[in-house]
């Protein structure tokens, strides 16, 4: 009945937290958003000469992607591991310390492996999918400017810049695999390792200290363990996502924070209320700023 309690308290809680802090999220990106495509539209030119419609469409879209990541659901699920790996960590103790004081050594080595094991594949997924980005905007700009390109005769010169993203797109699946399959495999490894010492050394202990170390504490303690190492193992890698949020971030607030030296939604400055429409201009001199 204790555990059907525990589990219900879980359910709620989960829900409660994904809930509340992702409308929180959604609601904050959306006000972010809506501020930096309002600070990028009153910029004047000289500033869209040294930055690409590209780049800040990706500042838009994947930077206030990594932003929503960083304060959404994961905050919960973060705080909810790093408890489970605690309290996992105390029962386990209590309830049989020289037996979990064993795995205790063993568990950086898996929760390390299994934290390295979620960054890989996350770091190389997004590689991929930048690959096939990268390859997809050259589809769309062949194809939205196909009568030139014809006209030209660049078909072969663009297939081969479509035919490189692609290639890199492969290799990143395939370091992606490879190493995504090394670091389970040392996670598996080191979870055998530990069921084997665990076996092991509590049949020693049940031997020696019966009454201490009968075989339902023993394994209480066993599973308590291996919950908090991979609960570790989970929790870790949101350290790395609030550290790209972070970095994400400076480059959308320092958007935000910059002022236009022409901005067209301010109303001071000098009015003319008197025009004859004649304009002559004398000793004007003009340059793009990334060609001066």
């Amino acid at each position: 009945m204790l555990y059907i309690i525990f589990g219900i308290f879980s359910l709620t809680f989960t829900y409660l937290g994904h809930v509340c802090l992702n409308t929180a999220a959604e609601r904050q990106v959306k006000r972010i958003r809506n501020r930096l495509f309002e600070s990028i539209i009153r910029q004047d030119m000289s500033f869209f000469d040294r930055r690409t419609p590209g780049e800040l469409n990706s500042i838009i879209t994947e930077n206030l992607g990594l932003v929503k990541t960083a304060i959404g659901y994961k905050v919960s699920d973060f705080i909810s591991m790093v408890g489970r790996g605690l309290g996992c960590t105390l029962l386990a103790m209590i309830v049989a310390w020289r037996f979990s004081i064993v795995f205790l050594a063993i568990t950086p080595f898996m929760v390390i492996s299994s934290m390295f094991t979620i960054i890989m594949i996350k770091k190389y997924t997004v590689s991929e999918f930048q690959s096939y980005s990268f390859a997809g905007r050259v589809a769309q700009e062949v194809l939205s400017s196909i009568r030139t390109v014809i006209s030209l005769g660049m078909q072969k010169s663009f297939i081969r810049v479509y035919e490189r993203n692609l290639q890199a797109a492969e290799k990143m699946a395939t370091k992606k695999g490879l190493l995504s399959g090394v670091f389970s495999g040392v996670t598996n490894g080191l979870f055998n390792l530990c069921f084997a010492i665990g076996i092991y050394y509590a049949t020693y202990l049940a031997r020696v200290d019966c009454d201490t170390y009968n075989p339902g504490n023993l394994m209480l303690s066993f599973f308590a363990i291996v919950t908090t190492t991979f609960a570790l193992g989970q929790a870790l890698p949101f350290l790395k996502d609030l550290s790209e949020a972070r970095g994400a971030a400076t480059d959308v607030f320092s958007l935000i924070d910059r002022q236009s030296q022409i901005d067209v939604f301010k109303s001071k400055g000098i009015k003319e209320t008197k025009l004859r429409g004649e304009i002559e201009f004398q000793n004007v001199q003009f340059s793009y700023p990334t060609r001066e």
